[in-house]
């Protein structure tokens, strides 16, 4: 219920306000008065989120971390909850103003939890679905080939195989769009195809697709899957590259994207 909207108590989520925000941001025809108003309304909701992060999760442990002498600390965050800005939480001081949790620790990081590694991956022989992402235009010869074997040695072992490609035609072409999809409904995900990664633009960290279309970080922590692919193998340039300002072991960039939706292994 932190990142998305609670149905139940109507609690607005995280990601769901920051997502509204940015659709306000580009919504054309909007006056200078309607544009302060929308982010006015997004900046007191997600102060609401960082204020219930912090009294729901991190009250109970604050004092006790404190008077042990703990002053870096290290959050192992399963999944989607590595998409809070949880050095933001906070309470309120006496004079009402707002400290944040990063005022009570020397630094605060997000790091993989262990569940992403010690979780148990399906075994090979539960593998029944697998779908291959190929940009064939802009690569060798010898990829294409090779990602055509690749699905031929699949299906020899009773895998279902999609292939998603440029030349594709409806569901089976190379868009952003449907590699989601496979993402979200495949057992094993393989891209063959180009990636980018720039260090000052980190949420465009992604993988180039059809048309020079980005499957972006930004886009996969967009979308929570409720079963994401165990395994995505990428064969892309830069796809496994974190920032260089990631001091604090927090994956950015495309590969920790992944596996912060669910994605068992990459």
């Amino acid at each position: 219920s932190w990142l998305n909207d609670d149905p139940r108590s109507k609690r607005p989520g995280w990601q769901s306000m920051i997502e509204r925000v940015g659709d306000a941001l580009m919504r054309k025809g909007r006056s200078d008065a309607e544009l302060l108003e929308d982010l006015e309304h997004g900046h007191a909701v997600c102060m609401q989120v960082l204020s219930r992060l912090f009294s729901d999760l991190m009250a109970p442990l604050t004092a006790d971390l404190m008077a042990q002498g703990v002053v870096d600390l290290a959050l192992c965050l399963p999944g989607n909850l590595g998409q809070l800005p949880i050095a933001a939480a906070y309470r309120l001081n006496a004079d009402g103003t707002p400290r944040y949790l990063i005022e009570d620790f020397r630094s605060v990081a997000l790091v993989p939890a262990a569940l992403t590694f010690v979780e148990k991956a399906k075994p090979a022989r539960n593998l029944r679905r697998a779908a291959t992402v190929l940009t064939e235009s802009s690569l060798p010869k010898e990829v294409r080939d090779s990602a055509t074997k690749l699905a031929d040695l699949l299906r020899k072992f009773g895998i279902s195989i999609r292939e998603l490609r440029e030349a594709g035609s409806g569901r089976d072409y190379a868009t952003a769009a449907f590699a989601m999809e496979a993402l979200g409904e495949f057992d094993l995900v393989h891209f063959a195809c180009h990636g980018q990664l720039k260090s000052h633009e980190i949420e465009r960290a992604g993988l180039i697709l059809a048309q020079g279309e980005i499957l972006s970080a930004t886009r996969l922590l967009r979308h929570p899957m409720t079963s994401p692919a165990a395994l995505v193998v990428l064969a892309a340039c830069r796809s496994g590259q974190t920032a260089s300002h990631d001091l604090g072991g927090e994956w950015l960039g495309f590969s920790g994207a992944l596996m912060r939706i669910g994605v068992s292994d990459v």
